[in-house]
């Protein structure tokens, strides 16, 4: 139907019912409008989970249109607005999402017209651009959110950010995040983790930010994360040579992190994760733990299948190292196992040293490798 004809009914309504019949016409315009919207809401969110990247990337670009009270699909003030942010924080907890959906989802929440006490406890927000100049985030909840690498700054203005008044960030990563400029009156920040987290400008820090900024100007002493099989079932050379290390450490003022053994294995590795990223290298005890009596090679390129003797350290000891390395953690290894025991060989380089024979074993020459080794690890 052409705008002439629209006229034409609207003066026929009138005439005919008075404005009552207008409004009612409207109403029903509005009604129908609204569930057309709707449909296309679901529509597009449904393709989210398209097998088609390009149809997924195409989606969620698109559902920022609901957050536009300018477009057909605002109309109303955004009715939408609310149930986007809930389906964009759902996607943002998947934990293998892919990463171009996540980034297009991720800076989508700046479109919203505000994000006041909006849910997004625990979601990925990696690397997103959320800043605009006075957007309201008010009572946002970010608990436990991965803000990494995330900026809150508005790219015209170094003075005003988001409004950030009441939010929670407790427990969020905020590694290298960007708050340029934003108003954090009465926000939380208990036990956020902070690491090159930029307050540019903010106004009224709160005081754990205040805390955060007036340590990261005073020089630190190094934090090393120490790797090594449960004490109590070390021998007691092991023992003699873990206890002069650690005491060694704490003489130089130097911060270790050591995990204490728990049944939960779930609950170790998350305590793992959650420090390994404020360490400034990992010292990892190799000793060996257990003792392979007797097996096969089971490799089909075996000619000759024959008993196999050795040694294998903690496997706990080899799922740290390994995510230490990934992480390109500056790693020491301390091992008592053989050169074809060892997985450290050929890997660690020249920070590794062995002990041959615990007798002859030098305790003084061994720490000072280690000192010097921390003092080539920066800071």
């Amino acid at each position: 139907m052409e705008l002439k004809d629209y006229i034409s009914w609207i003066i026929t309504l009138v005439g005919i019912f008075g404005l009552g019949g207008l409004a009612l016409y409207t109403r029903y315009i509005l009604k129908a409008n609204q569930n057309n919207i709707t449909k296309s809401f679901e529509e597009t969110v449904s393709k989210l989970s398209s097998n088609s990247t390009s149809e997924m990337y195409s989606s969620a670009i698109l559902l920022r249109r609901y957050f536009d009270k300018t477009s057909s699909f605002g109309v109303g003030g955004a009715p939408l607005a609310k149930d986007t942010i809930s389906v964009i924080a759902s996607m943002l907890k998947i934990e293998n999402i892919d990463s171009g959906l996540q980034k297009i989802l991720a800076d989508s929440l700046k479109e919203a017209p505000d994000l006041i006490k909006a849910d997004l406890q625990e979601v990925n927000l990696y690397k997103a651009v959320l800043g605009k100049k006075n957007l309201n985030m008010s009572g946002a909840d970010f608990y436990n959110a991965d803000l990494s690498e995330a900026s809150f700054k508005d790219k015209d203005s170094e003075n005003e950010g988001v409004i950030l008044k009441g939010a929670v960030f407790r427990g969020a990563l905020l590694y290298g995040t960007n708050f340029t400029g934003a108003d954090l009156e009465g926000a939380n920040f208990k036990k956020a983790k902070f690491k090159n987290t930029n307050f540019t400008n903010c106004k009224n820090k709160p005081a754990e930010v205040v805390a955060y900024l007036d340590s990261s100007t005073r020089p630190r002493n190094k934090t090393i994360f120490i790797s090594h099989p449960n004490p109590t079932r070390q021998t007691m050379e092991q023992q003699v040579v873990y206890n002069s290390i650690i005491e060694n450490l704490k003489r130089c003022d130097i911060n270790i992190i050591e995990l204490l053994y728990t049944a939960d294995r779930r609950e170790r590795l998350s305590r793992f994760i959650s420090n390994i990223e404020d360490s400034d290298g990992m010292l990892v005890f190799d000793f060996k733990r257990l003792k392979i009596t007797k097996g096969e090679y089971l490799s089909e390129e075996a000619q000759n299948p024959k008993e196999v003797f050795g040694h294998v350290s903690s496997r706990w000891v080899y799922l740290e190292a390994g995510m230490g390395l990934m992480h390109k953690l500056p790693t020491y290894v301390i091992t008592d196992l053989t050169d074809s025991e060892c997985i450290f060989n050929g890997i660690i380089g020249k920070d590794i040293v062995k002990i041959e024979n615990y007798k002859k074993n030098n305790l003084t020459i061994l720490n000072t490798k280690i000192n010097n080794w921390i003092d080539r690890i920066s800071t």
